[in-house]
């Protein structure tokens, strides 16, 4: 798979890029909602890793244009966020993501998710 993953903070994506070469995946990463958005416009996904607190704008409404975007092909969207409370799931799902995650993950949540990202 290719999957990108979008966090401003660099050892989260360091750790998260070890862990999906790891489990034989291709991994991309940016920093901001938007550098994500303008990646997503050139580059095939399947998977995209994002955090839920980002400089600029944030992971949901990140989300909600990328979904906005018909000319993409779209890609699981998964949520990375150390906040999930019931509330925070629901805007979550109602965003767009597939699936939500808590910080921080083990690489046996990362496998379980990218099996199945729908279903988490």
């Amino acid at each position: 798979m290719n999957i990108l993953v979008v966090d401003d903070e660099s050892l989260n994506r360091l750790v998260m890029k070890r862990m999906i070469t790891t489990l034989g995946h291709e991994c991309s990463a940016s920093t901001t909602g938007e550098e994500a958005i303008a990646y997503l416009r050139t580059t095939p996904c399947d998977v995209v890793l994002m955090d839920r607190n980002l400089p600029g704008i944030d992971g949901v409404e990140t989300t909600r244009r990328i979904r906005a975007l018909p000319e993409i092909e779209q890609p699981k969207i998964v949520s990375l966020s150390a906040y999930t409370e019931d509330t925070d799931r629901r805007e979550a799902i109602a965003a767009g993501m597939d699936a939500v995650l808590s910080k921080p993950i083990t690489a046996e949540q990362l496998q379980t998710v990218l099996a199945d990202p729908r279903g988490s």
